[in-house]
């Protein structure tokens, strides 16, 4: 966090963290600033305003981000809203599309990358820290410069983080394969997956995903399937990011249809409920006419003697 006196907003200030970084932390930092002065109008993404060096001390000044690392919404307890998991997931998996777009590969898509802020409605969240991506030569070309970029600003890194060993590395990169952007789609569902459960997808030993909803109630059936898809070990079966996003949209409108539909009243307890009314007695009948006398029978009167 920094101070520009002369335009008065707090900025961050990156740095790097040695004091005598080597030459491959140089050639990444530049790299990463390359990255983000191309994405600089997309909104989940900090602005970029000035890329310096003091006393041979690269830094970068960027927008400051308001919202909290990703990290404290993965833990058991602490997980992220269904709706608030999807919209996550539509403002990520808009920024790796222009990316991807660009021919840069993420490759290190993890909580501790991603600021989400909750104050606002929907949530928004950050992606940052490029430091790590891969560029190819269309990115290169891209570039909106009349004449090439220098060829020294263009060299690689010797060493590059191993990122083969981390939990939301794909699997195709642990056996040698190169980082695609279907390695970037597994990661996104490994972040959307423990953020929505505040589980990891993959128990030990398990090369295939739990079903989110044994973690979590509520769950659209949609979501949890696109999840599984995004987490397939196989890269060509993983969805691509429109995809992706087309069913994330989907989700959203029946979860705000669902709440915006009435509660159906809960039953009353037993205990309160009425019992069941008694049969009521037929009224009494009404009392029956006397029956006419019958008239005496008169006998033959006897003849006197």
């Amino acid at each position: 966090r920094a101070f520009d006196r002369r335009i008065d907003p707090e900025l961050a200030l990156k740095v790097l963290r040695t004091d005598t970084p080597d030459e491959d932390d140089v050639i990444r930092f530049y790299r990463a600033a390359k990255i983000l002065g191309q994405l600089r109008r997309h909104p989940n993404v900090p602005v970029l305003y000035l890329v310096d060096e003091t006393d041979k001390q690269p830094f970068a000044a960027t927008e400051l981000c308001p919202g909290v690392p990703a990290t404290e919404f993965v833990k058991p307890g602490h997980a992220l809203r269904p709706t608030e998991v999807v919209e996550a997931g539509l403002q990520l998996a808009s920024v790796l599309a222009e990316v991807h777009a660009l021919g840069v590969v993420y490759r290190d898509l993890h909580t501790g990358n991603v600021l989400i802020d909750r104050a606002r409605e929907p949530l928004h969240v950050w992606l940052f820290d490029f430091d790590h991506s891969q560029v190819s030569a269309d990115f290169w070309n891209r570039l909106p410069q009349r004449w090439a970029t220098p060829p020294e600003q263009r060299r690689e890194p010797k060493r590059e983080k191993p990122l083969v060993r981390v939990d939301h590395a794909a699997p195709e990169l642990r056996t040698g394969a190169p980082h695609t952007p279907a390695s970037d789609t597994f990661a996104l569902g490994h972040l959307l997956y423990r953020l929505l459960t505040g589980m990891r997808p993959f128990p030990p030993g398990q090369t295939t995903a739990t079903p989110p909803d044994q973690y979590r109630d509520g769950v659209p059936d949609e979501l949890a399937a696109l999840l599984l898809l995004m987490l397939d070990e196989t890269p060509t079966v993983r969805p691509s990011l429109d995809y992706i996003r087309t069913v994330l949209e989907t989700c959203r409108d029946q979860l705000a249809a669902k709440e915006r539909r009435p509660p159906r009243p809960e039953p009353p307890p037993s205990s309160l409920r009425p019992g069941p009314r008694p049969a009521e007695e037929p009224p009494p009948s009404p009392p029956r006419p006397p029956e006419p006398a019958q008239p005496a029978e008169v006998l033959p009167s006897t003849a006197l003697q």
